[in-house]
């Protein structure tokens, strides 16, 4: 168990917050000095100061019980709707979260499919396959079509969009039978959004996307004329009882608390650019 609280110490950013904290009592020492001998010490004091309070930083960002209040709070920004609003929607919509090419595990799939069905070395990414997984599930329970949206986003030609993989997917858990429409076009949330609005005659749907990103995506479908009915997944908050763990940091953290505000600045973003819906 003692091992739990030593690793983090050990791994980034762990490590990192050490040495930044070391390189800054170092300076403070050495600032000291200078100044009992009369030299000039204001960079020095200034280096050591910011090292301090990057160290200081980093540890915020990464301690785990930091970290899920952060993450807690975004994600409670939009819950999830209720089970009767999902029932009158016109179809569910996932949203995509990227492709991985070239995917050993789907390297693994392809030989063992005796269908003769050629299938791209790609697979989604595993936020992205989380989203689609529980799409897929909706759409059984409801009855609904799936529309499964993404492009290329920063690939080559060869790469498939991402709609295309998780159209793949889709229909090896649903069935040849499931209507599963793609939008293969989009490169960022936005345009899933008005290019879903554009392609297929839909007014309400069940959005499907990480909790940490759905209040961004509910403000692009609003503003491309959708009424989105909001389906969260993908939850990164540990609701468990705090532990003495959470006080160390680790990188998951540092990378939750670091989604938090990549689409805190998206969201600041599409109030500014999208037009009012």
């Amino acid at each position: 168990m003692i091992t739990k609280f030593i690793e983090p110490w050990v791994l980034i950013p762990g490590n990192l917050i050490i040495l930044l904290a070391c390189g800054a009592l170092v300076l403070g020492r050495t600032r000291r000095r200078l100044r009992r001998l009369g030299a000039p010490s204001r960079t020095v004091a200034v280096v050591g100061w910011g090292m301090a309070v990057v160290a200081a930083l980093l540890y915020l960002a990464s301690a785990g019980w930091i970290a899920d209040r952060v993450v807690g709070h975004w994600e409670n920004r939009v819950l999830p709707a209720a089970p009767a609003e999902l029932a009158t929607a016109d179809a569910v919509v996932v949203l995509g979260g990227g492709v991985v090419w070239r995917n050993p595990s789907e390297e693994l799939l392809r030989a063992l499919d005796g269908s003769g069905a050629e299938r791209p070395p790609a697979a989604l990414s595993a936020e992205a396959e989380s989203r689609l997984l529980y799409g897929v599930r909706l759409a059984k329970r409801l009855e609904l079509p799936l529309v499964v949206t993404g492009g290329r986003v920063l690939s080559a030609p060869a790469v498939p969009t991402e709609a295309d993989v998780a159209a793949a997917l889709a229909r090896e858990l649903l069935g040849d039978d499931w209507r599963v429409l793609r939008e293969d076009a989009s490169r960022t949330t936005a345009e899933n959004a008005a290019n879903t609005a554009a392609r297929f005659d839909l007014d309400r749907v069940v959005l499907v996307t990480s909790a940490t990103h759905m209040r961004r995506a509910v403000m692009a479908f609003r503003a491309a004329g959708l009424e989105p009915v909001p389906a969260p997944t993908a939850y990164r908050r540990d609701r468990r009882p705090f532990r003495a763990v959470m006080l160390v940091p680790d990188a998951g953290s540092l990378d939750d608390t670091a989604t938090v505000f990549r689409e805190f600045v998206g969201t600041v973003w599409y109030r500014i650019v999208l037009p009012a819906s």
